[in-house]
């Protein structure tokens, strides 16, 4: 029982011996400092149905030389789009995610979606961006129409 008293006698002064900061000490914050890369300039992207008629028009910021990188990625955004797009298949923009290789690009405008998602598959041929885009579902894909993604020198 002493041992008990006495424990307890100890654990009270070592939390009482704890002394909070003064009511009027100052904390300096400062914000977290940020690196933000360099936005990439927006591309036009235009998608046309399999009759050669525009169903989509979008902004897409194209890193610089992404034909010569094997993974990139940035933003993107729908600006208009008729009734012959599949509007549900895609978010009004976002990120996207894209791959290039041996002259071929492919962009997926919403990664991790596995059903109803826009899929560019494309050549690029004197700073140009074209082919073929793509409705992808969990049963698989279907071509539905072409690009054009025109860079920004």
């Amino acid at each position: 029982m002493t041992r008990l008293l006495l424990l307890g006698l100890i654990t009270f002064t070592a939390i009482g011996c704890s002394t909070p900061p003064a009511p009027s000490a100052k904390v300096e914050t400062r914000p977290a400092a940020t690196v933000e890369e360099p936005q990439a300039p927006m591309s036009e992207l235009v998608l046309f149905d399999q009759k050669g008629k525009v169903v989509a028009r979008c902004e897409l910021a194209l890193p610089e030389n992404a034909a010569g990188k094997s993974q990139f990625s940035g933003s993107w955004r729908l600006l208009s789009y008729s009734p012959n797009f599949p509007k549900n298949s895609t978010s009004p923009g976002g990120q996207y995610t894209g791959h290039a290789e041996g002259g071929r690009l492919s962009i997926d405008l919403n990664p991790g979606v596995a059903d109803s998602n826009v899929v560019l598959d494309g050549k690029i041929e004197n700073g140009k961006i074209s082919g073929e885009w793509i409705l992808a579902t969990v049963v698989g894909g279907t071509p539905k129409g072409t690009f054009e993604l025109d860079p920004v020198k």
